[in-house]
């Protein structure tokens, strides 16, 4: 079991699931609608929140917005009179990456989340007919 648990798509898929379910009875209970409609609502919104964790795991581990994000705290230091500690090329190199298994993980977790959200809209415009 521990080395079941190294795995990190593994861990990652299971952790997905268990926010998942936060996300889904948080917004479930903030919409109060419990009606099939309200059901659907959830599970998009846990379906696309987990989806957006993942790809922002991803766009951070590539690198995709290190420019903005040192360019930001850069200016602020400079209003306040601050230097940077290090150098851009340092803030890049010196990053920690996130395995592959983190946001895949996390993508695996919302279309496990996606497959009863497309069921229930089925029975949702089946029963409209």
């Amino acid at each position: 079991m521990r080395k079941l648990m190294k795995n990190d798509f593994l861990f990652f898929t299971l952790l997905g699931m268990m926010i998942g379910v936060i996300f889904f009875v948080g917004s479930l209970l903030y919409s109060q609608n419990f009606t099939l409609v309200g059901y659907i609502d959830a599970g998009t919104m846990s379906t696309l929140l987990l989806f957006a964790l993942g790809w922002f795991m991803l766009v951070s581990n590539e690198g995709t917005l290190d420019i903005l994000v040192y360019g930001v705290q850069a200016f602020a230091k400079a209003l306040v009179g601050k230097r940077m500690k290090q150098s851009y090329f340092d803030y890049t190199t010196g990053k920690t990456r996130v395995s592959k298994g983190t946001f895949l993980g996390f993508w695996m977790s919302a279309f496990i989340w996606l497959l009863p959200t497309v069921i229930m809209v089925i029975i949702h415009y089946a029963e409209q007919k």
